[in-house]
């Protein structure tokens, strides 16, 4: 990053995954460059935008990369494989992926390091707080009120390298369900997961449930990976929203409108996700019944170094 570093405390490394981001990407790296921990080196790997996003990225970092899925017109989710990319490309003991709607509290980072230094944990939970335009931004924020402390829906962002790279980083073919699937292979490798106070604000601006299906149909298409290596009874318990609500339910009844908002929400979401889980199952039905290669698998990709 550009600017004055303290290279007398460890790297860290914050990639941020970009797609069309222009009218977001200042505010989440005006946030990175404003923190208090100095030892700080920036990465962006763009999906081949066709806004502005580069071109407001370089006014930040000079590692500016683009890579992105064959054909993209594809309805892929992008954003594993760019953070692979990405952390291939950091020289930082910790890697801390960020998306570009997101804006970090100023002492974030630090906070981050020195609870690793000081607990031995190998990754840590950054918690999240929805704002945004509208009713339904309203809905979500009420609805990741509910998952604060939950460990199957929470998961691991800032990462030790070591831990990263034992681990081969994220599995592309989970999709939206990349940070699930590393929570649950660090744990089940013996690395040793924590969590900071601090919440990173998630911008999801004027928020409505067109995008949300769209995003979940997306989200569910890779939901038999998640399946074939977990398990029913396992991933039951990571996609069943009852438990979390249930635990919330006090709050939630003083807030009907919203409970209203949630259920309608989560309703849409579901339905969307179990379409986008259909799809993705035919999908592999087809693959295996022809022999040939899915061109829609998020692994194969190209590459173009900016």
């Amino acid at each position: 990053m550009k600017g004055q570093v303290d290279r007398s405390s460890p790297l860290v490394s914050v990639v941020v995954p970009t797609l069309n981001a222009a009218s977001l990407i200042d505010a989440c790296l005006s946030s990175i460059a404003a923190q208090s921990y100095l030892n700080v080196e920036l990465i962006i790997v763009d999906g081949h935008s066709s806004d502005e996003t580069v071109d407001r990225a370089r006014t930040y970092t000079d590692r500016v990369f683009v890579f992105g899925p064959r054909g993209g017109g594809q309805r892929v989710f992008g954003a594993p494989p760019q953070r692979n990319y990405g952390a291939a490309k950091a020289r930082g003991s910790y890697i801390y992926y960020v998306d570009a709607d997101m804006v970090l509290p100023p002492t974030l980072i630090e906070e981050c390091v020195t609870q690793a230094r000081i607990t031995g944990a190998d990754a840590l939970i950054v918690p999240e707080r929805s704002v945004g335009i509208g009713f339904w931004a309203e809905v979500k924020a009420v609805e990741r009120e509910c998952y604060v402390g939950d460990d199957l829906v929470e998961a691991p962002r800032f990462i030790s390298t070591d831990a990263w790279r034992s681990l081969n980083g994220l599995d592309v073919s989970m999709g939206g369900n990349d940070d699930w699937d590393l929570h649950n292979r660090l744990r089940a490798g013996g690395w040793v997961v924590g969590r900071v106070s601090q919440e990173v604000l998630h911008n999801e601006g004027h928020l409505r449930l067109g995008r949300l299906a769209r995003k979940r149909f997306l989200y569910g298409r890779y939901i038999p990976h998640f399946l074939r290596r977990y398990g029913m009874r396992q991933s039951i318990r990571h996609y069943n929203p009852f438990r979390r609500y249930f635990a919330q339910r006090k709050v939630l009844a003083k807030r009907p409108l919203h409970l209203l908002g949630l259920v309608a929400m989560r309703t849409v979401e579901y339905a969307a996700g179990g379409l986008g889980l259909m799809i993705g199952l035919l999908a592999e039905w087809g693959v295996k019944q022809s022999g040939e290669l899915d061109t829609s698998y998020p692994g194969q990709v190209e590459r173009k170094d900016v």
